[in-house]
């Protein structure tokens, strides 16, 4: 989920255990009928939605309070952008707090999580949770395998039973 479909979501999205949402990005362009992403409403999001947004509102209310009804596209895109500002500034805030050496954003959460899927579970299902129509895309988010990983699987090429 990017951060347009977090200020699109609205409060017809939610049930009690999933929300589901098309991705702004690729709603007009998909060349097949879009697919829903759906996602379970774990404790976690439900208490993330909760102190942040408002799930009890009417049906096209939006969940979050990045749009106001009536904005036009230009707003809309001026308030988003100004959203992941903000998230990204707190992100860089937090990992120079941790006295991490990096330069952290959404972006690079968004193919960490690509990477991470991909490892514990498979490419296809990161596909799947990204919304992505082609796995090329999903592939060009992977950013490859550690050190760590290369090592453990030269070893194990190498090991024979007696």
């Amino acid at each position: 989920m990017n951060f347009r479909d977090i200020a699109e979501l609205r409060v017809r999205d939610i049930d009690e255990d999933f929300f589901s949402f098309f991705r702004h990005k690729t709603i007009n362009t998909s060349k097949d009928d879009p697919h829903p992403i759906i996602v379970p409403m774990t404790e976690s999001i439900r208490a993330f939605i909760e102190k942040y947004g408002n799930p009890y509102g009417k049906p096209k209310d939006y969940v979050f309070p990045i749009f106001k009804h009536g904005m036009s596209p230009l707003e809309r895109h001026k308030a988003n952008q100004n959203f992941i500002r903000y998230v990204n500034q707190h992100l860089q805030k937090l990992a120079d707090h941790l006295k991490l050496k990096i330069r952290i954003g959404t972006g690079k959460a968004r193919h960490s999580f690509s990477t991470q899927v991909t490892r514990a579970i498979s490419m296809e299902f990161a596909q799947e949770a990204l919304g992505h129509a082609n796995i090329k895309t999903t592939q060009n988010y992977m950013s490859g395998f550690n050190n760590a990983v290369k090592f453990k699987m030269a070893n194990k090429l190498l090991e024979f039973a007696d």
